[in-house]
């Protein structure tokens, strides 16, 4: 995985290419994941984005409302 081994930039980039050809398909968990390495580069703003986005494709989506209160504290 390029986010344990510190490649943020290129794990972003490559979430960002898989949510565009995803086309709707699993794409709360590729939110969350581009979420998640937001929040590892201290872009909380950004995190928060993505894990509204994964709640507004999967409003049950736990994991996602827990990221994202992990964002807001910060």
């Amino acid at each position: 995985c390029l986010k344990m081994l510190g490649e943020h930039d290129r794990a972003l980039k490559d979430y960002g290419r898989i949510i565009e050809l995803a086309e709707g398909r699993y794409d709360w968990d590729f939110y969350r994941y581009r979420g998640e390495v937001w929040f590892d580069k201290g872009n909380y703003d950004k995190a928060i984005e993505d894990f509204n986005a994964a709640l507004a494709a999967s409003p049950e989506y736990v994991s996602a409302y827990h990221k994202r209160g992990h964002a807001w504290v910060k």
